[in-house]
């Protein structure tokens, strides 16, 4: 599974990276903290999974999680954020998960199983597909 983190918060990111480093099935991570590089990043590199720290800039992450979902409408996005205020367009945009800070390790496996459970249901509905044909 790869994974791109974006974020400037080093404690958030060094929790995510801890979490993330020793989860066996997550064979890629990158981290950005620039938004533009970010998508550009996302757009090449395919992440299955991109964590976004919603409290960057307030106005601007709903419309990068669109931009994102525009590229790649089987991304799984999860949103980390200090407080709900996002959670409704969390909701709207279609995100798999939203974590508060501070991060709690057994809500980051809950949903990080959602988003393999995910990646695994994608794979068999390819494989039936292509072998129907």
């Amino acid at each position: 599974m790869r994974v791109s983190i974006f974020d400037s918060s080093s404690e958030i990111s060094c929790k995510l990276l801890s979490w993330l480093a020793n989860n066996k099935k997550v064979t890629e991570i990158t981290f950005f903290d620039e938004e533009n590089e970010f998508i550009k990043s996302t757009e090449e590199l395919k992440p299955d999974v991109v964590f976004i720290n919603v409290d960057l800039d307030e106005t601007s992450c709903a419309k990068l999680a669109e931009t994102l979902k525009s590229q790649n409408a089987s991304l799984r996005i999860v949103f980390i954020s200090e407080n709900t205020k996002f959670a409704v367009d969390a909701y709207e945009i279609g995100v798999y998960g939203y974590l508060l800070v501070p991060l709690e390790k057994q809500k980051f496996d809950r949903i990080m199983s959602i988003v393999q459970d995910n990646i695994l249901e994608g794979q068999v509905r390819q494989y039936l597909e292509q072998r129907s044909k």
